[in-house]
């Protein structure tokens, strides 16, 4: 608290000494104006490092950097978010594309956040279709396999859905109604 509060006295400063006039600020610091979560600082992890494996998740510097952001959320979406799809239970020998995550990869993000203290939040392909209909197939496996582990997460249907029209219509055709 007390770190703010010099944050807010120097910006007050600094944009008084932009003015030739005298000014006086008082603070009270008995009673908070607004208290911000504590998962106000928070992070965002592409699905495509744990695809590409161009980070390891395990590696000491990687979690140890993760920790000091705890508490915080880690959300596990990009820009393409609404391309990948989730195979908790792929058929023997399928081939799985670019853009699915498999059991080894959702462990492997739900350790990572369990041994750093961040709460994972997970953006679900709002894309995929059954007709006109969101299709929750996968998002159904993941819930269940996720419960099934025990792991405690939060849900985002899609990722950057600014580009998408929605109303109560739209809506409707995700089951949201």
């Amino acid at each position: 608290m007390q770190e703010w509060l010099s944050w807010l006295s120097l910006a007050a400063l600094v944009s008084i000494g932009l003015t030739d006039q005298e000014a006086t600020l008082a603070v009270n610091t008995n009673k908070g104006v607004h208290v911000i979560s504590d998962h106000f600082l928070s992070l965002t992890l592409d699905p495509e490092i744990l695809l590409r494996g161009t980070t390891s998740l395990g590696a000491a510097r990687t979690l140890n950097m993760a920790k000091g952001l705890a508490p915080a959320y880690l959300r596990l979406g990009g820009p393409d978010s609404n391309r990948y799809t989730y195979k908790m239970a792929p058929d023997p020998g399928e081939q799985t594309d670019n853009y699915t995550i498999t059991v080894p990869h959702w462990i492997v993000v739900n350790q990572f956040a369990r041994d750093t203290g961040l709460d994972l939040v997970v953006c679900l392909n709002i894309l995929q279709r059954d007709g006109d209909s969101w299709d929750p197939t996968d998002a159904r496996g993941l819930v269940a396999f996720s419960d099934k582990m025990g792991y405690n997460l939060g849900w985002q249907l899609g990722y950057g859905n600014k580009l998408l029209d929605f109303t109560s219509s739209s809506l409707a055709s995700f089951g949201l109604f």
